[in-house]
């Protein structure tokens, strides 16, 4: 897993890439948990185009980044971006439309 950070002010934007499962999760969470108290952006941006392979762990991820962003003062939902059909897939039979908004191109 790797991931790519863009920030300022008011966004960070995480550019993922790689597997996010089980194994891989809890250190993604635990690096974007690590630039969202460094910057402390308004609103958080993950962009799943480099993701190969997604599982149920990727909703853990999401929604423990939206509870990190408001404990830091920001926006509590989280922007998806370039998420392939089958990992959107796995957002919505979650649920997760309540903590994300999709960004569309």
């Amino acid at each position: 897993m790797k991931a790519e950070y863009n920030a300022d002010k008011n966004f960070l934007v995480v550019e993922l890439g790689g597997e996010i499962d089980h194994t891989t999760a809890g250190d993604i969470s635990a690096e974007v948990d690590n630039e969202i108290m460094k910057y402390k952006p308004l609103s958080l941006k993950l962009d799943f185009a480099n993701v190969t392979f997604a599982d149920s762990s990727a909703i853990a991820v999401v929604i423990g980044r939206s509870r990190t962003m408001k404990i830091h003062g920001g926006e509590e939902r989280i922007i998806i971006t370039n998420a392939s059909p089958t990992i959107m897939k796995i957002f919505s039979f979650s649920g997760l439309e309540r903590f994300t908004e999709r960004e569309t191109k």
